[in-house]
């Protein structure tokens, strides 16, 4: 079995929003056991350095973000109906957790590795034209992806992001700055706050299967993320050597 629809997957979860972030390019390669994930948690320290007033907020964002526990909910890429709701704490990493008419599933990210629950990850493959038959006995695991060496990217206000005044507004009486992404097919609109600290509050996103409003809050709050047990994940190749063409 080809790893094209895991690839699809990783690329729809990482790069796309099932962790809200959308604007994140991604680059189809070939299919294969020796296949590579090319999204932006994989992508590595920034080649360019940005410099002048939108890089600066960016990075102060992306800074803000990185080191405090927050909640985030909106649509995903990953089906046309999906909606998701994302946990972030800084010392353990994400949680997703998706539901959709296709397939309801979670995901999580911790030192840049991803984990999707066996049936999510299932459903995006049959999505993408790859039909598989899953045992039983593998509903309840998850599916292991290196992509890079942190989870950043599933919430940071990607490169390139730039000023939109005519978007500033007012988030729940926080004034806000808007920033504005696009790529891959995906125009994303972040809403941080003008004054530190500058968490991102709100984005709206644009996508050819829909679109909508992601809102950030809770920020500081407890946070409850449970990793899933080492038992229970399995890599790629384990996975596709327990399933048989459907």
């Amino acid at each position: 079995m080809a790893l094209r629809g895991a690839r699809l997957f990783a690329t729809a979860v990482i790069g796309g929003a099932v962790l809200l972030t959308g604007c994140g390019g991604t680059t189809e390669q070939d299919s294969g056991p020796g296949a590579t994930i090319d999204d932006p948690l994989a992508a590595g320290p920034e080649s360019l350095v940005e410099e002048g007033p939108a890089a600066d907020l960016r990075r102060a964002v992306n800074e803000s973000m990185a080191t405090t526990t927050f909640r985030a909910e909106g649509p995903s890429p990953a089906f046309p109906d999906a909606q998701q709701v994302m946990w972030s704490d800084p010392e353990v990493g994400v949680r997703v957790s998706l539901s959709s008419e296709v397939s309801d599933g979670e995901m999580f990210c911790q030192d840049g590795v991803v984990y999707t629950s066996v049936p999510l990850f299932a459903a995006r493959m049959q999505e993408s034209g790859d039909l598989v038959d899953v045992p039983a006995e593998a509903r309840d695991g998850f599916v292991s992806v290196q992509v890079g060496d942190d989870c950043g990217a599933l919430f940071e206000v990607p490169p390139g992001a730039r000023f939109a005044p005519d978007q500033d507004t007012v988030v729940e009486g926080t004034v806000t700055t808007a920033l504005v992404s696009s790529g891959g097919g995906v125009t994303e609109t972040y809403l941080a706050s003008t004054e530190a600290p500058h968490h991102l509050l709100r984005s709206e996103s644009e996508f050819a299967d829909g679109g909508g409003t992601t809102v950030y809050g809770s920020f500081g709050d407890p946070v409850e993320i449970r990793m899933p047990d080492e038992a229970a994940v399995m890599s790629t190749e384990e996975f596709f050597n327990l399933v048989q063409p459907g």
